[in-house]
């Protein structure tokens, strides 16, 4: 039984809920639970305490019913409200995926892909937010040109929104199953495009016009020129 909540509450969901003294707070209630049980002080064989065991067991039942339901309350809360990456919580829900812990705290698990969908779609929307507001002015480094940094700033909003999506295509029916799992793999595509088909092609287009027509007025220009009044 200990096993069940320890399988959980342990780093990886104290990194996504931010909760790391609730959940060591929970670790404690349920090592003393069965601290109790193990140190009944009377014979559990003996009829004559069986009232005592019967109590003591079925305190033990409420107690761990209850940690189950605040567990379960917690992970909830924190990926309908809390949930600052995707990536992340995709990564924790994997982890679960396979590990043996109370009913329902798996069967909560189970169902937090569409929360998890929902952020994605938040970050989708943030840097969407964050291209457009600079893309006229990237933020790039003063020593890498204007039209490779721009260029490289772009790459890296791709990346950011790549990564998450790329990993939930390893569960293959969560951009089906779900309404947000199609809104997203649609956004996605409409985004990355805008990033690059758009704003690249933009970039390489201006340029290529600047240096093609300061390239025909070089070639215009004359190579040799007379110097003085041509006089020996």
């Amino acid at each position: 039984m200990q096993q069940e909540f320890f399988a959980i509450l342990g780093n990886d969901l104290k990194a996504v809920t931010g909760s790391s003294d609730q959940i060591n707070n929970f670790i404690d209630r349920v090592k003393e639970q069965v601290r109790k049980l193990e140190t009944f002080s009377y014979d559990v064989f003996n009829p004559e305490y069986m009232g005592e065991w019967k109590q003591t067991f079925t305190n033990f039942g409420s107690q761990i019913d209850a940690l189950e339901t605040e567990t379960t309350n917690l992970i909830g809360n924190t990926f309908k409200e809390k949930l600052t990456s995707s990536d992340g919580a995709f990564e924790l829900l994997s982890k679960f995926k396979n590990v043996e812990t109370r009913p329902k705290i798996q069967e909560e698990l189970s169902n937090k892909y569409k929360n998890v969908l929902e952020q994605y779609l938040k970050e989708l929307n943030d840097m969407e937010e964050l291209f457009n507001a600079n893309k006229e002015r990237p933020p790039i480094p003063n020593n890498m040109p204007t039209n490779s940094g721009s260029i490289a700033w772009a790459r890296s909003i791709i990346t950011r929104i790549k990564t998450p999506i790329d990993k939930f295509k390893s569960k293959h029916d969560i951009l089906t199953r779900y309404d947000e799992g199609m809104k997203s793999a649609q956004t996605y595509v409409r985004i990355a495009k805008q990033l690059t088909e758009v704003h690249e092609k933009d970039i390489f287009d201006k340029w290529k016009q600047a240096n093609t027509s300061e390239a025909i007025k070089f070639l215009k220009d004359p190579i040799l020129t007379k110097e003085g009044n041509g006089e020996n």
